[in-house]
């Protein structure tokens, strides 16, 4: 089993949009997958999310929480992104937790 936590890593932003300025339009966000069976096994992918602000309810850029942020991301949010990005996460776990034997070049043992 895999714990799953998002990180905001970076905001871009427009000048202007829809009569308020400095919008918030791409997220820059880390995806983390824990694994619950190894606490110190974990795998990180960064990706993104565009968003358009619409009109309505606007909270001013310095006002921005990282949870308000992260709610924008999880909305926008294509379900074929995230699953793409919980594989990969997954993948690169199960890796770690099962490495897959290399073979190694040996020394002759008539040398």
């Amino acid at each position: 089993m895999i714990n799953y936590t998002m990180n905001v890593q970076k905001l871009w932003t427009l000048p202007e949009q829809n009569g308020q300025s400095n919008v918030v339009v791409r997220v820059i966000f880390s995806y983390t997958g824990v694994s619950t069976q190894n606490a110190s096994i974990s795998h990180t992918v960064e990706d993104a999310v565009q968003l358009e602000y619409t009109g309505g309810a606007f909270t001013p850029f310095d006002q921005l929480t990282e949870a308000q942020v992260l709610a924008w991301v999880n909305a926008a949010l294509p379900d074929e992104q995230r699953i793409t990005c919980e594989a990969v996460i997954k993948n690169m776990i199960n890796r770690k937790l099962n490495p897959i034997a290399r073979p190694q070049a040996q020394q002759l043992p008539w040398e």
